[in-house]
This record gives C-alpha cells, structure tokens and sequence, in this order.
C-alpha cells in the first residue's frame, strides 16, 4: 500500500461524478471562477486608468477629453488582449512540454500497477 492515501477512493468517486455530470451537460462553475475574476480585476483596472487619463485631460476641453478616454481604452483593451494571449498560449505550451516528458499514468505502467490503481 505504498503511495496510497485514506481518501483515494473518495477522490476517484468525485472525478468520476464530476465528469458524469459534464457529460451530462452541467456546467462546472468551479472552471469559470478564474475566468470571472480576471474578468472582474480587468474591469476595474481599465476603468481606472481611462478614468484617470479624462481627469488629466480635463483642463484641455471636453474634445480633448474624449479623445484621450478613446485612446485609453483602445489601448488598455488591446494591453489586456495580448496579455491574456500570452497568459493562456504559454500555459498551454507548459501543458503540452509537460505532457511530453510525463505520459499519462496508463501508458507509462505496468498491468499489474494499473490493476492496483483502479
């Protein structure tokens, strides 16, 4: 019983439920929380730096102001764009450099230990 843990049998059962229920159409809202918090830290963050350029350019005139609020947010949303780009492309070459060097546990033992593992 080496490497084995008390709740081994617990944690299968919740993979295997969870991936039934999403085979079953059910969203797994536990995967969308990051999605939503970089979403709502993206936001807030554009918010402020566009609001912060109009107040700057307020002492110039209002077509001023405007056309720096304009400018800011086309660049805060192209910023965000790319950096969300190279957020997610390098995870996923980590990801598949990773799954490289490492295949998956049923390829890489033998009967006998995949018998004892399921």
């Amino acid at each position: 019983m080496v490497g084995r843990t008390n709740g081994g049998g617990a944690e299968k059962q919740k993979k295997k439920k969870k991936s039934e229920d999403l085979e079953k159409g059910e969203v797994d809202y536990m995967a969308r929380a990051n999605w939503l918090r970089a979403a709502v830290l993206g936001a807030n963050d554009g918010l402020v730096s566009v609001a912060s350029l109009m107040v700057g350019a307020v002492s110039q005139g209002a077509k001023a102001m405007a056309v720096s609020g304009l400018a800011g947010l086309v660049a805060g949303a192209c910023s965000m764009a790319i950096g969300e780009f190279v957020s997610v492309y390098t995870q996923y070459d980590i990801m598949r450099a990773h799954n490289s060097r490492h295949p998956p546990i049923s390829q890489s033992v033998g009967t006998g230990c995949r018998a004892y593992l399921t």
